[in-house]
């Protein structure tokens, strides 16, 4: 699957969604940056948490 202008480092790049034997990741075609699903997971993780936070003030 593929993103268009979502890359978070250079900010126009696509960024393709592929999957190895770790798991899956994402990886800008035009810059290379790379982050993987453990990051993602984190990420989301971290951004649900705080949205709960919020709401309960």
């Amino acid at each position: 699957m593929l993103y268009f202008k979502s890359c978070g480092r250079c900010g126009d790049g696509t960024v393709e969604l592929g999957t190895d034997n770790f798991g899956s990741y994402l990886r800008c075609i035009v810059c290379g940056y790379t982050i993987n699903s453990k990051s993602i997971r984190d990420e989301v993780d971290n951004q649900a948490t705080r949205q709960t936070v919020n709401s309960n003030r």
